[in-house]
């Protein structure tokens, strides 16, 4: 919750600086972090499998 100190600034209070840091939000940023690497893993395991092709589909 966002409130006005006594100097006219605005300050938050401390359940606003921290609530991005619960159990819950850290493990779906972890969830997310480990589908995208695994998304890359696939996506390099693909690119790997089209690299071999091409070199073998190129004459000797």
């Amino acid at each position: 919750m966002v409130s006005d100190d006594q100097d006219g600034a605005r300050a938050e209070s401390y359940s606003d600086q921290t609530r991005w840091a619960t159990p819950t939000a850290i493990t779906d940023v972890a969830t997310s972090a480990t589908t995208a690497l695994l998304d890359l893993q696939s996506a390099i395991t693909v690119a790997a499998a089209a690299s071999e092709n091409a070199a073998a589909a190129i004459p000797p």
